[in-house]
């Protein structure tokens, strides 16, 4: 499915120098000879339909033209049979050509990865069609919208995820690792600041299931420190929260996972150990707890909404989501400095085997 999201059909090139947009005849007619099959077999249209669900609402959806919006101008022009014989019409493609150039980046900037995509002022946008949206991952957008040859930066830093959301903490320690000012670097950073900040980027329904990982991680960029001890208010703590918000991007990119055989994980053998001093200690951030604990139901309820087959994983998700709560609500007592029950401080004592089983 990502080769049908990378590659798309180009229905139009701009020429630098004529100034103009020349449209691709051969490409729009491969492409209504492609759909034009789909559109004709309501069994193969119901497939893809179930298929691109799917993959669109956990991957989120960019403003290309895709099969559907492809199928509806065919419709209009060509009519519900479509005789192969008679597609190459001068007229019918070029009707083809400005119903898909209306249609191009028509709902990009409905999301916060599509205003991300959203081509620079100086850039051309070039309509074209794909069988499957791009896979939207934001901070892609954000690492090309900070690199390019021309400025001498071509490889970006993972800061600089963090640093467009917010945090000032890393914007402070990208600026101090540059030896020189990149150009322009300063500028696109404050405008990717601006065009997040005006997102109403705090609501969980603005991200696909693949970026919901930005949603929940936010909290650590934005520190209610209300209540919290002394050394969680240090630089060093806003630095360790920094490597942990960077681990949870970069273990969201790793979709090679979703492509290998996971480890299994069994629960070891259990010996007697004497009990600690203190029953345990949980990082007090209810606010990602909570999330995270939104999240789980979200992607449970994405999986029964789709009839996922495998019921395994709503256990899995439902221990998760309740691990999730459990983490809050001890977070919530530290930070008013209430103490543990004894079932409580069982638990986080227990909390290992607990993970061992959360295992996919």
């Amino acid at each position: 499915m990502t080769w049908y999201g990378n590659t798309p059909i180009m229905f139009e090139t701009y020429d630098k120098n004529t100034g103009m947009y020349k449209r691709m005849d051969e490409e729009i007619v491969m492409a209504v000879i492609m759909v034009s099959g789909i559109l004709c077999d309501e069994n193969l249209r119901n497939a893809w339909d179930d298929l691109y669900s799917v993959t669109s609402t956990y991957f989120g959806k960019k403003g290309d033209i895709v099969l559907f919006d492809i199928c509806d101008i065919i419709k209009v022009i060509y009519g519900e049979k479509i005789n192969l014989n008679r597609i190459w019409d001068e007229e019918k493609i070029q009707k083809v050509y400005e119903l898909s150039k209306q249609r191009y980046n028509l709902h990009i900037g409905e999301t916060i990865g599509g205003k991300l995509s959203l081509p620079d002022a100086d850039k051309k946008s070039e309509a074209q069609f794909r069988l499957m949206s791009q896979m939207d991952n934001i901070d892609s957008d954000i690492y090309v919208k900070l690199t390019d040859a021309k400025s001498g930066r071509t490889i970006p830093k993972g800061l600089d995820i963090p640093a467009a959301f917010g945090s000032d903490d890393a914007y402070t320690i990208l600026k101090e690792q540059m030896n020189e000012d990149y150009t322009g670097y300063n500028k696109k950073m404050q405008a990717l600041r601006s065009t997040l900040s005006s997102a109403s980027n705090d609501d969980p329904l603005d991200y696909s299931l693949n970026n919901m990982i930005m949603w929940i991680l936010k909290p650590y960029i934005k520190r209610n420190t209300e209540g919290y001890p002394s050394f969680m208010n240090s630089e060093y703590w806003n630095n360790k929260s920094l490597i942990t918000y960077l681990g949870g991007i970069t273990d969201m990119r790793h979709l090679s996972y979703m492509l290998s055989k996971q480890a299994e994980g069994k629960p070891s053998e259990t010996h007697e150990a004497p009990d600690p001093p203190m029953p345990g200690y949980v990082e007090p951030v209810p606010d990602i707890y909570s999330r995270l604990e939104y999240g789980a139901y979200a992607m449970k309820s994405f999986l029964q909404e789709n009839d996922f087959k495998n019921t395994g994983i709503y256990d899995m998700l439902g221990s998760f989501a309740d691990m999730a709560s459990f983490l809050k609500s001890i977070s919530i007592k530290e930070l008013g400095n209430v103490p543990f029950t004894d079932e409580e401080g069982k638990r986080l004592k227990e909390y290992g085997r607990e993970l061992e089983m959360l295992m996919l």
